[in-house]
């Protein structure tokens, strides 16, 4: 019968750990609950930021690949145009862009 057990107080429950307040423990988790959501928002941002820039410098990177190539090809491609003041004054030969 519970009347012939002595009553434990509210300190002593919590004292010996076997009084939590369910509501404390119910607040307590609902805002950690909160948090891990808020910070999953907050993962799930940065990865989107983290993912945008990841492409502008790989479209970066292929535009300069890019613009090297040109570059280089036209570098091989490219004629000795003689200067034409050059050529009146002697320093090149306007034949073939050598000097003389």
């Amino acid at each position: 019968m519970e009347l012939d057990k002595p009553r434990e107080c509210e300190e002593c429950k919590l004292r010996n750990g076997s009084g939590v307040p369910f509501r404390r423990s119910q607040d307590s988790d609902l805002s950690l609950r909160s948090e891990v959501a808020s910070l999953r928002d907050e993962v799930a941002t940065l990865k989107e930021a983290l993912t945008a820039q990841m492409q502008v410098f790989s479209d970066e990177r292929k535009k300069w690949e890019r613009d090297v190539s040109h570059s280089h090809l036209y570098s091989k491609n490219e004629r000795i145009v003689p200067n034409p003041a050059k050529c009146q004054s002697g320093g090149i030969d306007s034949s073939d862009g050598n000097k003389s």
